[in-house]
């Protein structure tokens, strides 16, 4: 039987040379093929080798025959991303109702899940029925004539008839459907080793754990059995398990081949993480702050043409855009010549009073300047944000910024 192949590789690092000669006789090349056709690698055939390129995802894939794993750059300012977005959708989450709220309660998302799927089971495990045809001389259900006559009789065979029946089954991809959100929670909080026992245990009580599925999958099914009448537990397991898993766009996770791969977008991550920072600067529910707000909507760089624009944040004050921010995921000390012409362009298009630039700074500490104004008063900035500028207590950096130009936007109105 072929070793597992390990790829250890870093974000935006080295290409990894892996021997063809280690790829034989095993599925580890169509899996590392697969895994490049969906982006999340690149693979480039040289003199005998196989060069194996990481991009801007970190995580896993796992399979029998193949392991990749990329790590982050900095693990610091991934792991500030990551913290403050799951702080944030852990508050997003508790909003959501599914009967008594968690937060009501002073659950954690762990004892929430927990006491949702223990109210399931006492309910009793989910079925459903599923319609079967079969060819039997012993007939149970209802009887298809059209068909008897047509693949039957017709053949000379009059012993047999085609029936249809409906059957009551266990909804088995529940398991694993559930584990898909266990693993979704996991980036969002961490559990006691108690509680991870009894969720376990929950899971177990639901069926056998067939296959790991993709988190796509896993929000299929529940809302299939979502839809099931009568089983107002489920219904609120399902709620649960539906919002866990939509607070997780920043993960890709999908089935290939026989493994499953779940892969962060750390370039997704660094936009969210500035989205939330800038939403929460001003503390003002009149303002917000969204995310790639034009992408789609066919906006032009000018008003009679130009190639489409994709601003990546626009802070908005009852609705009228007064910040554009584009979030580079780079790290700098000054802004670039070509990032501060793409953001003048937004700023002038959006009509905001005032455009950023966001870095990843080159220093540990974080920093943010003036860079000048445009003709019709826009003023441009650039920040440098490191790790720390993500942390629980740290001081919003777009704070002052943000409340000069809120103030000045609203003086005006």
């Amino acid at each position: 039987m072929p070793k597992q192949l390990i790829i250890e590789l870093r974000e935006r690092g080295q290409a990894s040379p892996i021997a063809t000669s280690q790829l034989e006789r095993s599925e580890a090349l169509a899996e590392l093929i697969n895994l490049s056709r969906r982006g999340i690698i690149g693979v480039q055939p040289s003199n005998g080798f196989i060069l194996v390129q990481p991009r801007n995802l970190v995580g896993l894939y796992e399979s029998p025959s193949l392991v990749v794993r990329i790590s982050p750059k900095s693990k610091e300012l991934a792991d500030s991303l990551l913290s403050l977005i799951s702080d944030w959708r852990r508050s997003v989450i508790h909003k959501n109702p599914w009967g008594i709220a968690s937060q009501d309660r002073g659950e954690s998302l762990w004892s929430t899940f927990e006491r949702l799927m223990s109210s399931m089971l006492r309910e009793g495990t989910p079925w459903i029925y599923v319609r079967t045809e079969r060819v039997s001389s012993t007939p149970r259900g209802s009887i298809d004539f059209t068909k008897t006559i047509k693949r039957l009789a017709n053949r000379g065979i009059q012993h047999k008839v085609v029936t249809h029946r409906s059957e009551r089954t266990a909804l088995a991809e529940l398991p694993s459907a559930l584990l898909a959100t266990k693993r979704c929670i996991l980036r969002l909080e961490e559990p006691t080793p108690v509680v991870r026992r009894k969720i376990d245990q929950l899971v177990l009580s639901t069926g056998d754990h067939r296959a790991e599925i993709s988190l796509e999958g896993a929000r299929r099914i529940f809302q299939e059995a979502e839809a099931l009448p009568n089983r107002p537990e489920l219904k609120r397991l399902c709620a649960f398990c539906i919002s866990a898993l939509d607070q997780n766009p920043i993960l890709q996770s999908e089935v290939i081949g026989q493994g499953i791969a779940e892969f962060t977008d750390l370039e997704r991550t660094w936009e969210t993480a500035l989205q939330i920072l800038l939403g929460q600067a001003s503390g003002n529910l009149e303002h917000s702050a969204e995310l790639h707000p034009l992408r789609s909507r066919q906006v032009l760089a000018f008003s009679n043409g130009g190639p489409e624009i994709d601003p990546d944040i626009i802070c908005y004050y009852r609705g009228a855009p007064i910040l554009v921010a584009d979030a580079k995921y780079s790290v700098a000390s000054s802004a670039l010549a070509s990032d501060l012409y793409q953001l003048s362009t937004y700023a002038r298009r959006v009509g905001s009073s005032a455009g950023i630039l966001i870095y990843v700074s080159s220093t540990e500490h974080s920093k943010i300047e003036a860079v000048g104004r445009l003709e019709n008063g826009c003023a441009l900035y650039a920040a440098y944000l490191s790790s720390s500028a993500f942390k629980p207590l740290a001081c919003n950096p777009f704070s002052e910024i943000y409340g000069a130009i809120a103030g000045r936007q609203m003086s005006q109105h």
